[in-house]
């Protein structure tokens, strides 16, 4: 492979893992976003309804965050 090659190969790898970067920024933030409508009291499927994640996505992570309630178990 030629030194040219190699550095366009290079450059293509660096671009690339910006984009991926990016978009893991981007999906922490929207799980903050999540996590800051639940504290609002806005109930999972009303968050559902506005993100595009299922409800199972929307559930793990609000329970990696500690704000859901065993089934039963709910205050008031």
């Amino acid at each position: 492979m030629t030194d040219d090659a190699k550095e366009a190969a290079r450059a293509r790898l660096r671009r690339a893992a910006a984009r991926v970067k990016k978009h893991e920024d981007e999906r922490k933030e929207l799980a903050a976003a999540i996590i800051a409508a639940r504290q609002a009291d806005l109930k999972p499927s009303e968050i559902q309804e506005d993100v595009p994640y299922d409800r199972n996505h929307v559930g793990r992570i609000l329970k990696a965050a500690g704000l859901t309630h065993p089934k039963g178990k709910r205050d008031a």
